[in-house]
C-alpha cells in the first residue's frame, strides 16, 4: 500500500507540545517524517544530531532539505520495501495464526 499511495498527510500532536507529520513524496517515492519539539534545538546541539546520524543515518535528510517548520525531517525510501502479501488463515496451523496475529 505504501509503495502505491503518497498522496496523505498525517499531522499528530503530543500532551507535551510534541508535533510529528508523516507525508509522501510521489515523485521520489518517499515517505518523509517530521518532528518538532519544545528543546529540540538544545537536544540536538547536546549530542542528539550525533545519535540521529548513527542512529539513522540511512533516513536523515541533509539539514537543507528538512521542512522549515520542523526539527528534524527523516525519509524512507518505498522502492526497497517488499510487497503486502496476503495471508490465508485458513493454511495455518494455530501456532503460525497467533504468530500473525
Amino acid at each position: 500500500m505504501i509503495q502505491e499511495n503518497y498522496t496523505d498527510t498525517q499531522n499528530c500532536y503530543d500532551t507535551d507540545n510534541v508535533s510529528y507529520k508523516i507525508f509522501g513524496l510521489e515523485n521520489l517515492k518517499q515517505l518523509r517524517f517530521c518532528y518538532r519539539g519544545n528543546a529540540s534545538k538544545e537536544i540536538l546541539a547536546a549530542g542528539g544530531m550525533d545519535m540521529l546520524k548513527e542512529i539513522y543515518a540511512d533516513y536523515l535528510l541533509p539539514e537543507s532539505e528538512w521542512d522549515p517548520s520542523f526539527d528534524v525531517t527523516l525519509k524512507i525510501d518505498c522502492d526497497g520495501l517488499p510487497k503486502t502479501q496476503k495471508i490465508s488463515k485458513k493454511t495455518m496451523d494455530e501456532d503460525t495464526q497467533e504468530k500473525v496475529r
